[in-house]
């Protein structure tokens, strides 16, 4: 599905509505960051402003604080001084970065910096997400998509110490700009996701590349079948003439495509946010592939497994059988699985109705993260998956009974920001 002239038209005469619904977002999400608030005090006993930010500052928050505050190779040692090297390299600079930055507008507050800054960004994806979606779709599967990113069940973190907010933002910038035509900015801030997380070069640069190489399939198709069988474009008094006119018809064609790559030059900045984070650690500490030395440390004891998809299908099925019912470990495996297969189920259900750029970052988001050869912390990762929410819009829009499953997953975000607070970890 590609965005067409009339598609841009509406999103210009909507200008105005758009507006109006930016300013609905902007009193919904009140409510939830007011709801979250609230149970941050009910549950730590937090009374002052302090306090409350020093209590949501929980798991990877803490150590996206402590690089803000004092970089990398000083956090690592005084965080874990025992490993004995940088293993902090492994949360990529672009948040922690935020972070730092913002704090001198709290007094140099790096807790309230490390909480506020991702809640701004929250925010300024809602609204995001909700233009991208309506440059396709109705107002009510944009509404619709952006209720079910705030309902999701990890919904919390997007609001906490964490970067899967920043990320969002911008892979829905990078698309919005993709779709719209607007390369330079689709580059730019496709750079700057490849800087926020070790998947953006895989999840953003290479959906645009896979989408990229199926227009071009669908073209080179259209050329070879049209020069294939010329004789369905002649007219039979000129057949020499309109042979001549079909070849030079498909050449035009061809140009055109060269053209469009041309003018697509700025999707190849994408990389250069990853590439720019390793050259920052081969000048700083010698090694440019530090950060995957410190997903492989004792502390996260994350690898590659060719076969990780393959196990993550599979997991529930093993775990059934070889694991006791009643471990922490089935828990946590059948809890992760759930939310893979629910994605998967999703993806399938709106493969026909995305366009596929949208469809290819989603299959690349869900399983991406099970290369590590576990479904660890999906119910978090999924968090980035905007075509996942996409989907669910369509289908609360097509099927009006099924909206009635906004209320239980309010219920269970609401429960997960409980758990969150009391240092139970559901990510």
């Amino acid at each position: 599905m590609s965005v067409t002239g009339s598609a841009f038209t509406r999103s210009r005469a909507n200008a105005p509505t758009l507006f109006v619904d930016a300013l609905w977002i902007v009193a919904l999400y009140a409510l939830w960051l007011a709801a979250a608030y609230t149970l941050n005090a009910l549950t730590t006993g937090a009374r002052t402003p302090q306090a409350i930010f020093e209590a949501w500052v929980r798991f990877d928050g803490i150590y996206f604080r402590a690089i803000a505050e004092d970089g990398y190779d000083a956090a690592s040692r005084l965080i874990r001084p025992e490993i004995g090297f940088t293993y902090l390299t492994a949360f990529f600079p672009l948040f922690p970065l935020a972070v730092h930055l913002a704090a001198p507008l709290f007094n140099g507050n790096t807790s309230a910096a490390t909480i506020l800054v991702p809640q701004v960004i929250t925010y300024l994806a809602l609204v995001a997400l909700f233009r991208l979606v309506a440059l396709d779709f109705s107002r009510r599967v944009a509404w619709f998509s952006v209720l079910s990113l705030m309902t999701f069940t990890t919904s919390i973190f997007l609001i906490s110490g964490y970067s899967e907010s920043l990320f969002l933002l911008l892979a829905v910038l990078t698309f919005y700009g993709y779709r719209r035509g607007r390369f330079a900015m689709a580059g730019l801030t496709g750079a700057l996701a490849c800087a926020a997380r070790i998947v953006g070069p895989p999840l953003v640069f290479g959906a645009v590349l896979l989408d990229v190489a199926a227009q071009k399939r669908d073209e080179w198709r259209v050329t070879s079948d049209a020069t294939a069988r010329p004789e369905s474009r002649l007219d039979f008094r000129f057949p020499i003439f309109d042979l001549g006119l079909a070849i030079k018809n498909q050449e035009s064609k061809i140009e055109d495509g060269h053209s469009s790559l041309v003018r697509r030059w700025p999707l190849a900045l994408m990389p250069l946010g990853f590439a720019a984070y390793a050259a920052y650690l081969w000048w700083t500490f010698g090694d440019p592939t530090l950060f995957l030395k410190g997903h492989a440390s004792s502390e996260w004891r994350i690898g590659f497994d060719l076969t990780g998809p393959l196990k993550g299908l599979l997991l529930p099925f093993f775990t059934l059988v070889f694991r006791d019912w009643s471990s922490e470990v089935f828990r946590a495996n059948l809890f992760n699985s759930l939310f893979f297969y629910f994605a998967i189920g999703m993806m399938i259900y709106g493969w026909r109705k995305l366009p596929f750029v949208y469809s290819a970052y989603a299959l690349l988001a869900i399983f991406t993260p099970t290369l590590t050869g576990s479904l660890i912390s999906m119910p978090r990762f999924l968090l980035v998956s905007f075509p996942l929410f996409i989907s669910m819009g369509l289908l609360f829009d097509a099927h009006p009974r099924a909206r009635l499953l906004l209320a239980p997953l309010a219920l269970s975000s609401l429960a997960a920001t409980v758990l969150f607070f009391r240092t139970v970890f559901l990510g």
